[in-house]
C-alpha cells in the first residue's frame, strides 16, 4: 500500500499539468504539485494556507465561487480559454487557461475536497489573435485593391470567391471549378 502512494504521490508532483487540491468553505489547500506552484509563481510553501491567501490577486475573479460551487453542489466547473491575470514572482502578468474544478468524493459520496488543473494556453491564445489579425489586415488590402481572391475545395470542387472577384469575372451566384476554369482560361 505505501509504495502504491509514493508512486501515486511521484505521478501527481511531476506531472506537468498544474494539480491542486482545496478543502472547506476557505478552499484550504491540501495539495498543489511542483506544475501548480510553478505557475502560481509565489514560492513552494503554499499548503496549509487559503487559496485567496496565496491568490490575493483574483479576488475580484470567479475562481474562488466556481470552485466553492463545485465542492458544495459536486458539479464539476470547466473553462477554456479564460484571462487570469497572476502576479508571479512579484510581476502582475496576463495568462489565459482551461481549467476544471472537480469535487472528490469519499466512499460514501461526500464530497471531501475540489481537484483544480489547468493548462496555460496563452500562447495559443497570442497566436489564435495573431491569426485572426493578420486575416483581417489581408481582407482589408484585398477589399480596398479592388481585387478579389476565390478558393477551390480540392475534395468538393466547390468555388468560394471573395472581394469583387464575382464583378470581375461576371460571375453571378455559386459556380463550378469547370465553369472558373473555362472563364479564367478560356
Amino acid at each position: 500500500m505505501y509504495k502504491n502512494m509514493r508512486l501515486l504521490k511521484d505521478i501527481v508532483d511531476n506531472t506537468p499539468m498544474p494539480i491542486a487540491v482545496y478543502s472547506g468553505d476557505d478552499l484550504k489547500i491540501e495539495l498543489a504539485n511542483t506544475a501548480m506552484i510553478k505557475t502560481w509563481g509565489k514560492g513552494d510553501q503554499v499548503l496549509g494556507k487559503n487559496y485567496l491567501e496565496v491568490l490575493p490577486e483574483i479576488k475580484k475573479e470567479d475562481f474562488f465561487q466556481q470552485a466553492t460551487t463545485a465542492l458544495k453542489t459536486g458539479v464539476p466547473f470547466h473553462a477554456t480559454d479564460k484571462k487570469v491575470d497572476l502576479v508571479i514572482d512579484g510581476v502582475m502578468r496576463t495568462h489565459y487557461f482551461n481549467y476544471s474544478f472537480i469535487p472528490l468524493t469519499d466512499e460514501e459520496g461526500h464530497i471531501y475536497a475540489v481537484m483544480n488543473t489547468g493548462s496555460d494556453v496563452t500562447d495559443i491564445h497570442v497566436a489564435k489573435l495573431k491569426l485572426q489579425s493578420a486575416e483581417q489586415r489581408l481582407r482589408i488590402a484585398i477589399e480596398s485593391s479592388g481585387m478579389g481572391t476565390y478558393e477551390i475545395d480540392l475534395a468538393t470542387k466547390k468555388v468560394t470567391a471573395c472581394g469583387n472577384f464575382n464583378a470581375i469575372l461576371g460571375i453571378q451566384g455559386e459556380i463550378s471549378n469547370e465553369e472558373l476554369l473555362a472563364k479564367l482560361h478560356p
